[in-house]
Formats: structure tokens, C-alpha cells, sequence
């Protein structure tokens, strides 16, 4: 009789277990509309992809595609479901849509990372759709200002003050105990410079270069928005620090000085112009030096690792880089020569706009770790109900309030587009060449560094001028000293940050001297 009982017992512990997966199967599975993306369901229901997500982290999508490729699949997660995109030209056709946009991730961003007021918000959100908001308004005012003489104004600021800093460097060379944390420091003091002119804050206040990374790295918690002052208390301190040094600053109207960049002039007068306080301005306003430092930095680093690791490549590109220097007796500037307490015989003068026609493999080089070091996740949100179709005529519905999101990682990583060795660093790849029509089309179609459309990055050319000018004159005017494979793994990047900082402990030390032949060589840039 007992047995009986234990048996049945069983029996209803199975049965009602057996409930309880169904119910989960049937929670985690949305429904779709046959003419949606396939569905691909997680190994375990319900959390599987953001369990996915957390531990891979831009790996993610390269793996579950290997597991059952697909061009496009819809991933239930919790009770929602997000489309992602393998198909390069599908992830092409989504960067042109007009129905998908990147305005509400924008506007998250603004409210949980900045910390933006609901007053604020509304502004920024406007009353007649996001194509007529002021978010809107202020992405069109930023690609005015990132081009032509305004462009160019803001890369001499940036180039002028890394040539001050290579300029002080004597014959004895100097020791660098971390060489990312040195290149950072460098090029977000360059970056800020060319931003907000010789009144910065960062110049005045060192210290809030630190803040500014502090912020980057602990930006997650904040991006949750779940009790921040509790979750998010290192990234808040941080916050508020560069948010009030930005607020003196804006309070001051040191905008307004001539050495100021155009592009930081158009985004706080636009403020000013809808109302907006000092103090909320400041907060917003916290994303432009963000934005403008947190990718450039690390593909810096990398760069520079990657090329020095091949000696064979740092002579080419001296030779190519070489050629277009200007080299002239006498070193004038005065505030250089007092800086480095000598008196320069020479004066070499790099014309940056000439790197791109005539230095074809430093723009390679460039590019390839663009391909390399960026692992960004795309991501869209579907305003309409849209269909897009593939390369093969295949179409696909993508309804409306539903994210898409395709992996940078996987499209610039394809064996088949980029060949066996696109897991590695090879600074010809982008050199020209003539390929069959169908994989030049594919590899354009998956080289996605800067996303495109309307939300084509608009500092992506301050970017190059900076990275570009710095390379090139540190490749042809000095040695450094460094570097082994260790240093150069590109581990894979966490979700907030499209651009993989090196491992603690991984930098590596530096040592970094005038070249020979060139120690009496004062630097100097030109637009």
C-alpha cells in the first residue's frame, strides 16, 4: 500500500512538472506571423539569450549562428522577442530603413546614463515625432559641424596638442609604466581639447580624465536603472563630477571662445535655444566628450600594438608617410622649444589631408583594426511594421516596437567574406585590390565600424584625422620599445562598449625614444 502511494506520488510530481515546462515553453515562445524571422529558441527557456548575452557577450551571436545558421532569426526573450540579423545585406537594408531608427536607444541613454530630468526628456523627445525632436535636431546640427573647415579647425586643436606632447620628448626617450593608460590620457586631453579649447575643464582638473573613464567602465549599473544610488554609486560619483566642471563651464560661457569646436558650440546652443537650464544642459552634455573618447582611445591602443608587432610594417609605413613630411631648417614655436628646453634645428610639418590618398597602408592598417577591434551590437528599433528583403529575394516582417540587432563581431570576422586569417591583424587587407565583384560587395556590406544611415557616426573623420596623425608621426619619429603577442590579444568587449580595452595587467610597459636621425626634429601639423 505504501508503495502504492510513494508510486502515485510520482506520478503526480511528474505530471505536474511536466505542467510547468509546457507553461514554460508556451510563455517563452511568441507568437509570429509566418512571413516574421524563424524562430530560435534558446537551449534554456525564458533567460537562455540574456544568460547567453552576459557570459559571451559579443561572442554570443557568432555562436549560436554557428549552432543553426541563419540570415535572420527572431529570439524570444522573457516575454518578448528581438529580431537579429546575420545577413550582411539584411543588416544594410536596416541601416537605410527609415522605419528603424536608433533615436530611443539615444533617449534611454540620456535618461538613465545621464541622468536627464522628465522635463528634459520631453524636450528632447518633442511633441511631433522623433524626425522633428530635438534629438533629432541635434544629430543634423552635429554632422554640419563635423565637416569642412569645421572639421578641419577642430583637427589642427586635437593635433596641436598631441604634437606638444611628442614634441617635449628628448634624445633619452621616456619610460611609459602603462602604455594604454598613457595613449589615454594623451588622446582624451587631445580630444577635449579640440572641443572646448584652452578653457577646458579637463586641462584646469586632470583628475576628471580619470572620472571620465571611471564613468565608461562602470556604466553598466547606470544603464540598468535600477536603483542607482545603490547599484550605480561609483558611476554616479563620476557622473556628477564631469557634470558639474561642465556646468562652470557652460555657466561661464566659455563656449563662446574662437578656439572652441563648432560641433560643441551647435549642441549647447540648441539647448539654451529650447529652454533647457544650465544644469540640465551640463548633464546632457556629458555625451559629447563620452562619445568622442570612448571608442577612439582603445582603437588607438590597438593600432598601435598591432603594428608594432611587425617591424617589417613600421618601415613601410615609414617610407609611404615619409614622403609626404615637410621637412625645413629652423624649429620656431616657442612654446614647444621652452617645454623641451632645447632649441629644434628642424621642423617637420605632416599635411593630414594627404594621408588618405597618399598613404595607403596606413589607412589599411587603419581600417583593419577598425575590422578587428570593433565588436559593436548594432541595434534598431522597428517604428512600423517593415519588410526587408535578403540578397536571395527572400522577404521578412519586422513589426513595430520590437528591437533588431545584428553583431559587428560576426560581420567583420566571416572566414568567407575576410578569408582564413579574419581572426588576425593584417595591415595590407584593405590595401586595393581587385576582387570579383560578389565578395567586394560583401565585404563592403559587412564592414560596419560606424553603423550608417542616418545615424552614420558624425565623428568618425575627427577620429581618423586624430588616430591617423598621431600614428603617423609617432611611426616616423620614433622608436618604441614594448611589445610581444601578450600584448596585442583583443579580448572580447562587454555590451556597453563596442571596443575591447586591453586586460589588466596585459598594457604592457613602453619605452619611447627620438628616432635616429630625428631627435632634432620639432612636429607640427597642418589641415
Amino acid at each position: 500500500m505504501l508503495d502504492l502511494e510513494m508510486s502515485s506520488t510520482r506520478v503526480v510530481g511528474m505530471v505536474f512538472l511536466a505542467g510547468i515546462f509546457v507553461l514554460i515553453q508556451r510563455l517563452s515562445t511568441p507568437r509570429l506571423e509566418p512571413s516574421e524571422p524563424p524562430l530560435l529558441k534558446p537551449r534554456i527557456p525564458l533567460v537562455g539569450h540574456i544568460v547567453g548575452l552576459l557570459w559571451h557577450r559579443m561572442s554570443y551571436f557568432q555562436i549560436i549562428n554557428k549552432r543553426k545558421p541563419m540570415p535572420v532569426a527572431t529570439l524570444p526573450i522573457l516575454h518578448n522577442k528581438v529580431y537579429a540579423i546575420w545577413s550582411p545585406d539584411l543588416v544594410q537594408s536596416a541601416l537605410r530603413n527609415k522605419q528603424m531608427t536608433f533615436d530611443p536607444f539615444m533617449l534611454d541613454f540620456s535618461k538613465t546614463a545621464l541622468g536627464l530630468s522628465d522635463h528634459s526628456m520631453a524636450a528632447l523627445e518633442g511633441d511631433g515625432g522623433l524626425d522633428e525632436s530635438l534629438n533629432s535636431e541635434t544629430i543634423t546640427a552635429m554632422k554640419v559641424a563635423m565637416t569642412g573647415q569645421n572639421l578641419y579647425r577642430t583637427n589642427v586643436n586635437a593635433l596641436g596638442s598631441i604634437k606638444s606632447r611628442l614634441n617635449v620628448i628628448n634624445e633619452e626617450g621616456i619610460t611609459i609604466p602603462n602604455l594604454y593608460l598613457w595613449l589615454r590620457e594623451l588622446m582624451t586631453q587631445a580630444t577635449v581639447e579640440a572641443l572646448y579649447g584652452e578653457a577646458n575643464p579637463m586641462k584646469h582638473d586632470p583628475s576628471l580624465i580619470d572620472a571620465l573613464w571611471g564613468f565608461e567602465t562602470n556604466l553598466m549599473p547606470l544603464m540598468i536603472g535600477v536603483l542607482p544610488g545603490i547599484f550605480a554609486r561609483v558611476a554616479s560619483r563620476h557622473r556628477a563630477r564631469l557634470q558639474n566642471a561642465l556646468y562652470k563651464y557652460y555657466n561661464a560661457r566659455l563656449d563662446e571662445k574662437p578656439d572652441v569646436a563648432q560641433v560643441t558650440k551647435a549642441r549647447i546652443n540648441l539647448l539654451r535655444e529650447h529652454g533647457f537650464s544650465m544644469a540640465e544642459a551640463a548633464k546632457a552634455e556629458l555625451a559629447l566628450p563620452f562619445v568622442a573618447t570612448t571608442n577612439t582611445i582603445p582603437i588607438t591602443y590597438w593600432m598601435t600594438a598591432w603594428i608594432w608587432l611587425d617591424r617589417d610594417l613600421v618601415q613601410c609605413i615609414r617610407d609611404e608617410v615619409t614622403q609626404i613630411i615637410a621637412l625645413v631648417d629652423g624649429g620656431d614655436r616657442a612654446d614647444d622649444t621652452a617645454a623641451s628646453g632645447r632649441k629644434f634645428r628642424r621642423r617637420a610639418t605632416l599635411d593630414i589631408t594627404q594621408l588618405e590618398e597618399k598613404c595607403p597602408l596606413l589607412v589599411s592598417c587603419y581600417r583593419e583594426t577598425m575590422r578587428i577591434g570593433n565588436q559593436l551590437i548594432g541595434t534598431r528599433r522597428v517604428m512600423q511594421d517593415t519588410v526587408l528583403t535578403d540578397a536571395d529575394g527572400r522577404s521578412y516582417l519586422f513589426k513595430k516596437g520590437y528591437d533588431v540587432v545584428w553583431s559587428g563581431k560576426y560581420l567583420h570576422r566571416q572566414q568567407d567574406t575576410w578569408g582564413k586569417d579574419a581572426e588576425d591583424f593584417s595591415g595590407a587587407r584593405f590595401m586595393a585590390a581587385k576582387l570579383p565583384d560578389d565578395l567586394q560587395k560583401k565585404k563592403k556590406a559587412s564592414y560596419v565600424p560606424f553603423g550608417g544611415g542616418k545615424h552614420l557616426c558624425p565623428g568618425r573623420n575627427l577620429a581618423f584625422a586624430e588616430i591617423l596623425g598621431f600614428t603617423a608621426a609617432m611611426v616616423v619619429g620614433y622608436e618604441l620599445d614594448w611589445l610581444d603577442k601578450a600584448n596585442s590579444r583583443s579580448p572580447t568587449a562587454f555590451l556597453v562598449g563596442a571596443i575591447a580595452k586591453p586586460s589588466p595587467g596585459e598594457e604592457g610597459s613602453a619605452t619611447l625614444k627620438r628616432r635616429e636621425g630625428w631627435q632634432d626634429v620639432q612636429w607640427d601639423f597642418a589641415c
